[in-house]
């Protein structure tokens, strides 16, 4: 089902959202497996919205999930940062026109995110 949190991670994702950074997610989730996520996990509530795969009938890395995240909220792709475990979909938003972050770790995200700009989560 559902591996637990990393939680460096969450703290990053509570950090940017208590900075009023605007955070979205696109996940290849089920409809019905993400809704009860939410449950279990509150900061994914934190998003102000959440692409779902198994909702809109998609999947990462395709071009059209990228798109239907910025269209539904009025976001422009070369401002958005996409962040992904899966090297072929972090691929697919570069070259939907996103910045793309492959996550490996913590660490190496926080060093990513800082060094394009979002100091609130300089150590």
């Amino acid at each position: 089902m559902v591996a637990g949190p990393i939680d460096e991670t969450v703290t990053m994702l509570r950090q940017l959202h208590a900075a009023d950074v605007p955070i979205y997610a696109i996940t290849n989730f089920a409809g019905d497996t993400f809704r009860q996520a939410q449950k279990m996990f509150d900061f994914l509530n934190l998003f102000r919205d959440t692409v779902v795969s198994g909702d809109e009938k998609m999947l990462k890395p395709e071009k059209r999930i990228y798109d239907l995240l910025a269209d539904r909220n009025g976001l422009e792709h070369g401002k958005m940062v996409f962040i992904d475990d899966a090297p072929k979909n972090v691929d697919g938003a570069i070259a939907a026109g996103l910045h793309g972050i492959h996550f490996t770790g913590p660490g190496p995200l926080r060093t990513a995110l800082v060094g394009l700009g979002f100091d609130v989560l300089a150590a």
